[in-house]
């Protein structure tokens, strides 16, 4: 009869454990429901305080504690820049840190020296008019766990089923709830200095290994953009970014081939123009992409 009644007693109790754990998941927000839409983003521009990391985004949550425990009623953010599909765990690189302010507010003098001396740098990020956004609610520690599995996946398949062009991944952590945004512009002004110099040098080397298994020289283009005039020209340069670096894939791809044609002085609409094209090979951009070949093929070969 003792043995029975242990029995049942360990049955209710495992019973118990599941429900309490059950529950716990549920009100973390394993079922809520995630609406990714495209609209205005759920900040402004703001003023953070940041530290660069490179590493397993499973590992941010150390420096976010950090963060946090320096000015605990600040809302927490995050930057992620790289997809670790693409690009190995321990070679992303991502922003962690706190918003010192938002819009026209001004950051809290004490509160920044505070945040430098522990070695974090100050950044303001810029506002941009749309964003692809959701939300998940922040109810338990259990939440932040929860929140990129179940929100990540649904926006990759809103970008790629839309095919936008849209990155970095940015998390906003409040007191209820997660604001995860995805900027549709702008996206290098969300670049930090040391994400832009590691952009560089990823370029850089990558173009000198383009470099010695190529037969067109330097100097060789530059004759050849000197014989072309004004849009082709433009053109010519973006097919050359867009077809030196072919190999690459986006997101971490266009990211670089984005940074390159800016930096070299070219218009946003036109670096979108033909960047996009392979996103959506349907726009009306397709004439300029073959005339680009034409001239590649023409003076290249």
């Amino acid at each position: 009869m003792s043995d029975l009644f242990l029995l049942l007693l360990i049955i209710v109790l495992l019973v118990c454990l599941v429900v309490t754990v059950g529950g716990l998941l549920l009100y973390s927000g394993l079922l809520s429901d995630i609406v990714i839409r495209t609209g205005p983003p759920p900040i402004r521009n703001v003023t953070i305080a940041y530290k660069f990391k490179e590493g397993p985004y499973k590992d941010c949550g150390a420096a976010y504690t950090e963060s946090c425990s320096i000015g605990p009623k600040l809302n927490a953010i995050g930057v992620f820049y790289d997809d670790p599909k693409q690009r190995p765990p321990e070679k992303c690189r991502y922003v962690v840190g706190s918003i010192l302010c938002e819009g026209e507010e001004k950051p809290d003098e004490d509160l920044q020296k505070l945040y430098e001396k522990f070695g974090f740098k100050v950044l303001s990020l810029p506002e941009v008019s749309h964003a692809v956004t959701t939300s998940f609610p922040c109810t338990t520690p259990l939440s932040h766990v929860l929140g990129p599995y179940r929100v990540y996946p649904r926006i990759a398949s809103y970008i790629e089923e839309r095919k936008l062009c849209a990155f970095p991944n940015i998390e906003i952590y409040r007191s209820d709830v997660i604001n995860y945004m995805v900027p549709l512009s702008r996206q290098t002004d969300f670049f930090v200095p040391e994400m832009k110099e590691e952009v560089r040098t990823d370029v850089k080397e990558e173009d000198s290994d383009d470099d010695r298994g190529t037969d067109i020289t330097e100097e060789k283009k530059g004759s050849i953009e000197d014989r072309l005039n004004g849009q082709f020209s433009i053109y010519f340069t973006l097919y050359i970014v867009h077809s030196r670096l072919r190999h690459f894939r986006a997101p971490f791809g266009y990211h670089k081939r984005l940074f390159m044609a800016r930096s070299s002085g070219i218009s946003n609409i036109e670096v979108e123009s033909i960047l996009n094209y392979e996103r959506a090979p349907n726009t009306e951009c397709l004439p300029l992409i073959k005339i680009s070949i034409f001239f590649y093929w023409q003076y290249c070969n």
